[in-house]
């Protein structure tokens, strides 16, 4: 699967930009209501949503897309929202990792909840989980916090408690 690996079952790999842990637990008897978090650039998905988005912008209004992106590239989370404002990649055309989405359908079969988190604006992520008819709650980036690396981990570890979640995704 490229160069990501699939955790086994049971075993967490929410890593944060430095490779630390931060939601590794020990395998268990309570696996089945452990909820499965799933990123999505590179994960769930074979794109990042950040350069769908700008091609996206780019073909509404070209002028307003490249304004967004020399005005906002140092922040992230602004940039994501500006070039969702301009023109939002479809969610169902977002080309899909079969592996990971299996791994995902065979969590949900089995009774967990599964989350997705990402970098990505909030608005892109609940398309995404709204195409897998997925409840939520789900995590994306908030103009002005961009949910990457450490503050992801951190945010997953304050809602599901250090290691009490699988993660799946860089």
């Amino acid at each position: 699967m490229n160069e990501r690996q699939t955790p086994e079952p049971g075993q967490a790999e929410a890593e944060d930009e430095a490779g630390r842990g931060a939601g590794r637990r020990a395998a268990g008897a309570g696996d089945r209501a452990v909820p499965l978090v799933i990123d999505l650039d590179g994960t769930l998905l074979r794109t990042d949503l950040l350069h769908e988005s700008f091609w996206a912008a780019m073909g509404r209004d070209a002028p307003a897309a490249l304004i967004a992106a020399a005005t906002g590239w140092t922040r992230p989370a602004r940039l994501k929202r500006r070039l969702r404002e301009i023109a939002a990649p479809e969610a169902e055309l977002l080309p899909v990792n079969d592996e990971v989405a299996a791994l995902m359908q065979a969590a949900l079969d089995a009774g967990r909840p599964v989350h997705l988190a990402s970098a990505a604006d909030q608005a892109l992520v609940e398309a995404v989980a709204a195409r897998f008819a997925l409840p939520g709650p789900h995590f994306g980036s908030l103009d002005p916090i961009n949910l990457k690396g450490a503050r992801k981990a951190q945010l997953l570890a304050e809602r599901f408690g250090r290691g009490g979640f699988d993660y799946v995704g860089d």
